[in-house]
């Protein structure tokens, strides 16, 4: 997972790996054998960054980077997702695809109003590959809560659920079990794709910050090729091992 300037690998109720990012703002996460991140000011013409910056590659064990991704033609990407093919990502109401380097930004399409509120900005994105489709969530709604909504590539609304909190940021999937996991920015709470709320985990540092007192921003677990949908978990089991946002071995339990 990624925070304001941190990268971070956690599984089950344990924080494995920690570690300050390599550049500028690394948010937008895609895990497939490596993680790679990608800037949020990517392609920034004003000031402080006014450089095409790049994000890293990393192992699934972090550590210095093992090279870097492209800078992509696209600005403020906050979250990110792959589907093995093609990296994925949301900026304001516009989801884009990308290279798995993060090269390029093709338009894919435009969340119009007939979910969430009208005019809020969408961030947290992660692929479901039981479906093809991709899960989007809003940043801020302080109406209604904020809403995650399932879409087709082709932009086709599918199912949508509200979240019940007015800000959250770094959705994913566990392909284990096909729930989905957000952040209120600084915790985790696991939801079902129908849904319905599963349970919640933080991850506190000595202070009792949860996560080092930085804002969540980016997260996946590795992505897996499946081939069957499978049975929605009915409760989450605290320190199960499910939780490896970065793709680290999950245990299996009795």
């Amino acid at each position: 997972l990624t925070t304001s300037g941190n990268l971070a690998a956690v599984q089950g109720t344990n924080v494995l790996y920690n570690q300050s990012q390599e550049t500028y703002f690394e948010w937008a996460i895609a895990v497939n054998d490596t993680v790679r991140t990608a800037s949020y000011w990517a392609r920034n013409a004003a000031d402080p960054y006014p450089d095409p910056i790049a994000g890293r590659e990393y192992d699934l064990s972090l550590g210095a980077s093992i090279g870097n991704t492209v800078a992509p033609d696209i600005t403020f990407l906050a979250d990110g997702a792959t589907d093995g093919v093609y990296n994925y990502s949301v900026v304001e109401r516009t989801v884009y695809r990308f290279g798995l380097d993060w090269s390029g930004g093709e338009s894919l399409f435009t969340i119009d109003g007939t979910v969430g509120a009208a005019d809020s900005n969408w961030i947290g994105i992660t692929y479901d590959p039981f479906t093809a489709s991709l899960w989007l969530m809003e940043w801020q709604n302080g109406t209604q809560g904020t809403t995650v909504a399932q879409f087709g590539l082709d932009g086709t609304l599918g199912t949508s659920f509200s979240t019940g909190m007015t800000q959250t940021a770094g959705l994913a999937m566990d392909y284990a079990d096909g729930t989905l996991w957000l952040s209120d920015e600084q915790r985790w709470y696991q939801f079902g794709t129908d849904g319905m709320s599963l349970g919640l985990q933080a991850y506190p540092d000595a202070r009792g910050v949860p996560l080092y007192g930085n804002a969540i921003r980016g997260a996946e677990f590795a992505f897996q090729s499946v081939t069957a949908v499978p049975v929605p978990a009915a409760a989450w089991l605290f320190g199960s091992g499910l939780l490896g946002l970065i793709g680290v071995a999950r245990r299996k339990t009795a």
